[in-house]
């Protein structure tokens, strides 16, 4: 019983270090990344591994969004079926806001001459 629980919460932790990795990069490019392995040095140090499998956590493309999960309890990939509790077969999610949101547009680049120097403005308000 001890076992299962850190198990789901280590896995609640690594599908969340990846979901924010995969919504940071959104935020700065525009875009979902093509792999979790995209993500690698600048947003995470390592694949997030599943704590139920044999490998790293699944992440797919999807037509309006990413699906982001763990195989679940039982060890089996079930195509992104999520489990109805956690006794059941299926796979382990976390629920995010960043799923449900369209893909970001990429942040404006700013040019040096855009750039405001602090000092600029103290010496306007004295």
């Amino acid at each position: 019983m001890i076992r299962a629980s850190y198990t789901r919460h280590d896995t609640r932790v690594q599908l969340l270090i990846a979901d924010l990795a995969v919504g940071s990069y959104r935020t700065e490019y525009g875009e979902l990344p093509e792999a979790l392995s995209v993500l690698l040095p600048d947003y995470i140090t390592a694949v997030p591994t599943d704590p139920n499998g044999d490998g790293p956590l699944i992440y797919r493309i999807t037509g309006d969004g990413y699906q982001l999960y763990s195989v679940g309890a039982d060890g089996d990939d079930d195509g992104g079926r999520p489990m109805k509790d956690q006794h059941s077969e299926g796979d382990f999610f976390v629920d995010t806001q960043y799923e449900r949101q369209p893909t970001a547009p990429a942040l404006p680049q700013t040019s040096e001459e855009e750039t405001v120097d602090p000092d600029e403005l103290q010496n306007e308000n004295d």
